[in-house]
């Protein structure tokens, strides 16, 4: 059902598919295409590197992407629980929810890491770090995040390709005096002879080729800047709606919103942590003042690199 084409108006018979049928649409191409990029990588054939949980249920935030930071093994849950009579003689079951290092509990290979860490400290710690993370992003003026940047670097290619139609007309030009001459040649006027006129046309022809894969060169570099530039400004206006709604939304969400943004956790003794983020989002993630913002205990030290 989620990946039936009908809900963006395109009707399908086999592998035919119909021309858009507007009234036919319920959603969007964007919220269509979002949903079979997540559809693809929930699939146990999707072999590239996961960017999504597999199941967004459970207490875990960070189930799929943390590491140890020892011996670089994923971190599983466990659970486990005791039960216990209060004042009031009700039994009472307190659930116990812990990653643990695979490597170093099923003593595959040798690791000096703590067996296991608290699972909802880890969810409160990078809960804080990204709360801390979109309110830099938000306190920061999207001018001075993209467009101070990238308007730089598209003026630079701008410039680029305008030098290289500049170059391109000299041989332009050239070419047109030397076909014209090719008339004088013919009708015994020329001051070349035909086997130099040859020569000066075959070599203007060669820097005129060469000119115009200049300008192409150019004029495709700008393109993919320009592309480059609504990329980004598709991603910081992802930040921000994420930054409106991260606190306050439900566990499924933070849990989506977290696989977005981190690729991966490592996770040391202490829990000292060493987060890389998506190359998507480095660029902003690098600005965020995350520093270290301590544990429950307030004995937590972080360590940020990017991707």
């Amino acid at each position: 059902m989620v990946q039936n084409p009908v809900y963006i108006g395109i009707l399908k018979s086999g592998d035919a598919l119909s021309e858009v049928f507007p009234h036919l649409k319920i959603i969007d191409d964007e919220i269509f295409s979002k949903a079979q990029e997540i559809r693809i990588q929930r699939s146990n054939k999707y072999e590239p590197l996961r960017r999504l949980p597999l199941r967004t249920k459970g207490e875990s935030l960070l189930s799929g992407n943390i590491f140890c930071g020892s011996c670089s093994g994923r971190l599983t849950l466990t659970t486990n629980g005791t039960i216990y009579t209060n004042k009031n003689g009700e039994q009472i079951n307190k659930k116990r929810i812990r990653y643990i290092c695979y490597n170093k509990s099923r003593k595959i290979i040798p690791c000096d890491g703590q067996t296991g860490y608290t699972t909802h400290k880890l969810n409160d710690i990078i809960s804080l770090l990204l709360a801390n993370l979109f309110k830099s992003i938000k306190d920061t003026p999207e001018n001075t995040l993209i467009e101070k940047r990238y308007q730089s670097e598209l003026a630079i290619s701008t410039k680029k390709l305008k030098s290289a139609r500049v170059e391109h007309k000299k041989p332009s030009d050239s070419l047109k005096t030397l076909q014209n001459e090719v008339v004088n040649a013919i009708q015994g006027t020329s001051k070349f002879d035909s086997v130099i006129l040859n020569d000066l046309i075959k070599q203007t022809t060669e820097k005129l080729t060469t000119a115009q894969n200049e300008i192409t060169h150019h004029e495709s570099e700008l393109e993919n800047k320009q592309q480059h530039m609504t990329n980004i400004q598709t991603q910081y206006h992802n930040l921000i709606n994420w930054a409106d709604i991260f606190m306050d939304c439900e566990k499924e969400t933070k849990k989506m919103i977290e696989a977005y943004l981190i690729e991966s956790v490592r996770v040391s003794r202490n829990y000292e942590l060493e987060i890389r983020f998506n190359v998507a989002y480095e660029q902003f993630c690098s600005m965020g003042n995350m520093g270290n913002t301590g544990n429950a205990e307030q004995t937590t030290s972080n360590k940020l690199e990017m991707a």
